[in-house]
């Protein structure tokens, strides 16, 4: 008995070579051209709608887009940067800063200096900075009384540091307060002296009769000395 597969088989057969015999040449090389095989594949997103990337690995990726695009890194991917980067931080984001060196320690002295009958004027030590220390000298003040009817030339601050020693002159005006025995003279000005040795200050005056008083005010503060 034969079965009826083996009658549908011939057929199918013969229809295949008649189809294959009906193409003619160009139509057996489109069939064989749309076979598929590997081929580029172009996917364009609307800006509504960018495409999401996820690198993977260790690996060198330069990313072009339009438009702000999710990004999500994993591993450990190389970056190169070329051209100028500028970080900027807005007022409420500022950059954290810590300064490595030691915190300065706020300095103040003083003293009053008495200007002796015979002489003209009148000095003495204020400080000996510390080993190690510089004095930063920010502020210094002179209130001068001197016997009626005389004047206050000067007051100079001697700095020195490194083996070396510069004078500093101010003028000391007149300002108010005299006393019909004595004449008050005075003056504060803003510095910035630095001293790593000694720190001298003196008056001086236009004669030498009498007594004259001096009191003297200081401010700054101490660093480390590199």
């Amino acid at each position: 008995m034969n079965h009826p597969i083996a009658k549908i088989v011939p057929v199918l057969g013969f229809l295949v070579v008649a189809v294959v015999a009906a193409l003619g040449p160009d139509d057996l090389r489109s069939v064989a051209q749309a076979a598929p095989g590997p081929q580029e594949a172009l996917i364009v997103n609307p800006a509504s709608n960018p495409a999401r990337t996820t690198i993977v690995g260790p690996v060198t990726a330069t990313i072009a887009n339009t438009q702000a695009i999710p990004v999500t890194v994993e591993g450990t991917p190389s970056v190169a940067v070329s051209g100028a980067v500028t970080v900027a931080n807005t007022e409420a984001q500022a950059i954290p800063v810590r300064d490595v060196a030691a915190a300065p320690i706020a300095w103040v002295g003083g003293g009053q200096l008495i200007i002796d009958p015979g002489e003209g004027f009148e000095s003495e030590q204020f400080l000996s900075v510390p080993p190690g220390k510089r004095l930063v000298l920010e502020a210094v003040s002179f209130d001068v009384a001197l016997p009626a009817g005389q004047i206050a030339t000067q007051a100079t601050v001697l700095a020195s540091a490194a083996d070396e020693g510069v004078i500093f002159r101010f003028p000391v005006p007149s300002v108010p307060g005299s006393t019909p025995t004595h004449d008050r003279f005075g003056t504060f000005q803003l510095t910035k002296l630095n001293v790593s040795a000694g720190l001298v200050v003196a008056v001086s005056r236009n004669a030498t009769t009498g007594t004259g008083l001096v009191n003297v005010a200081l401010s700054g503060y101490l660093v480390d000395d590199h």
